[in-house]
């Protein structure tokens, strides 16, 4: 029987290997989703190309992009919790019953410490480069706008907003003040501007300073009284962690180990995941010998785990978590109203392209501001099955280089102007969201301009139901 054994599962074709009838992992990862420390190309759409992007006779005038930081290293407490996962190989199957293969059991105790203090949070070198390969493809989807071979003197480094930004005549960039989001941002110019930018960076003029950060939600006093500060904004996350499903999963990471299962807590199973799984991966773009302790099934349950903690902080429990990104709303809508004006853009010079560099948080509050996704009711302990294809879900709305395009085009139709807006999340086009009900072209996202300009009201400036940040925040 262990020879029939061993011999169906050798030549099943599932991409297993045996070996004393334990299952050995391959090359290839089990699963792809992390929740926000998923990687950008696992999940990330295409760009449609030039011919087709749009109908005949339309021509993209402006664009706005609010994009996340690319993959980065942890923060540096995750070192402490790497110290004792390495303390951990030193138990690894000493009931002798471990189930995982001998080569993945070796591959555990011979992994070592891979970061430092020294790299807390900041950029990857796997990150920068999501950064320039996303600034290379929405270049060769809006070369009109972000053309190649700007002369590096245009562009110009100062900070803004307690944070960074780089101007140029028609093209503006902004950061927030960490570190990785500076980084990504220069590493996005720098794309654009085919390298020249970065032996200017040190020269940079017209330093601008605000007091208030407005897309940081610790300076909205309501945020921090009713969900940073809310003793009960982990409820429904420390249900699913005590219940049973999660216990048996680790009762099963034990058996695989070959350890006591007293010896893996809820701690110690965030630490296998958060820092010995997705962390290492994040920063190697590789799968880390942690992962394989789980299974896919495992590895499901935990992204899920990840959306249950994250939605009452970043989904629309708390209405204060999404009313907060009124400043960005009314960024966007304003610049995409302006562009669209036709006597404002005679008698101004317009800014043709607006990035901000920022986190995951601006990213989802924003995306639900502006009601991009469905305020179906988020996911909950004890929902795991029944909420496969929910619409909360982190891996798909902010892995790393987590973007939103927005794209005013001006059609011409017959005698007759008329412009038309569209929505990418990701790189994959918004087909139907509220604000876009009847597109003219509803395969290609092509909104009308006042129409979506309608239903955004509340973010235009001068409105009678314009939002006020303040009295959000008070």
């Amino acid at each position: 029987m262990r020879k029939v054994l061993l011999l169906v599962c050798c030549i099943s074709g599932l991409a297993l290997q045996c070996a004393n009838s334990r299952l050995c992992s391959t090359n290839s990862k089990p699963y792809d989703l992390f929740g926000t420390k998923t990687l950008y190309e696992n999940v990330a759409g295409d760009l449609p190309n030039q011919r087709a992007r749009a109908p005949k006779r339309c021509s993209p005038i402006f664009v706005y992009g609010l994009i996340r930081h690319g993959a980065r290293y942890p923060g540096n407490d995750a070192v402490i919790e790497l110290r004792k996962l390495k303390e951990l190989t030193k138990s690894i199957n000493v009931t002798g019953k471990a189930t995982l293969c001998k080569k993945d059991l070796e591959a555990i105790r011979n992994w070592k410490i891979w970061t430092d203090e020294y790299n807390d949070s900041n950029l990857t070198a796997y990150g920068a480069n999501e950064m320039k390969q996303l600034a290379l493809r929405l270049q060769q989807f809006l070369p009109e706008i972000l053309s190649a071979g700007r002369p590096a003197s245009k562009f110009r480094l100062h900070q803004a907003q307690k944070g960074f930004c780089i101007s140029q005549t028609t093209s503006r960039f902004t950061s927030t003040e960490s570190m990785r989001t500076i980084d990504s941002m220069e590493a996005f110019v720098e794309s654009l501007s085919q390298g020249s930018f970065r032996d200017e960076i040190k020269n940079f003029t017209e330093i601008v300073t605000e007091e208030i950060d407005p897309i940081n939600d610790e300076n909205c006093n309501r945020y921090v009284r009713e969900v940073d500060d809310n003793d009960n904004i982990t409820e429904e996350y420390d249900k699913f962690v005590e219940g049973p499903i999660v216990t048996q999963m680790s009762r099963g990471i034990a058996r695989r180990l070959g350890v006591p299962s007293s010896m893996i807590t809820n701690d110690v199973v965030n630490r296998l995941y958060d820092d010995g799984c997705y962390s290492e991966q994040w920063v190697t773009g590789k799968n880390a010998p942690w992962c394989n302790v789980f299974s896919k099934k495992d590895l499901k349950l935990m992204e899920y785990g990840s959306d249950v903690e994250d939605y009452p902080e970043r989904g629309y429990k708390f209405p204060v978590t999404y009313l907060q990104n009124c400043f960005l709303s009314k960024e966007i809508v304003n610049m995409v109203k302006k562009a669209g004006d036709d006597d404002l853009r005679e008698k101004e010079q317009n800014v043709l392209a607006r990035f901000r560099f920022a986190h995951t948080s601006n990213i989802v509050t924003l995306a639900a501001n502006l009601n991009l996704y469905s305020d179906e009711p988020g996911p909950t302990a004890d929902a795991f099955y029944s909420q496969q294809n929910r619409a909360f879900r982190m891996s798909y709305f902010s892995p790393s280089a987590a973007n939103l395009v927005f794209v005013l085009y001006r059609c011409e139709i017959g005698k007759r102007t008329r412009y038309t807006v569209q929505v990418y999340w990701n790189e994959k086009l918004l087909k139907s969201y509220p604000a876009c009900p009847s597109a003219t072209h509803r395969a290609r996202g092509m909104c009308n301009l006042e129409t979506w300009l309608w239903q955004y009201r509340s973010f235009v400036a001068g409105s009678p139901t314009e939002c006020n940040q303040e009295e959000i925040c008070a």
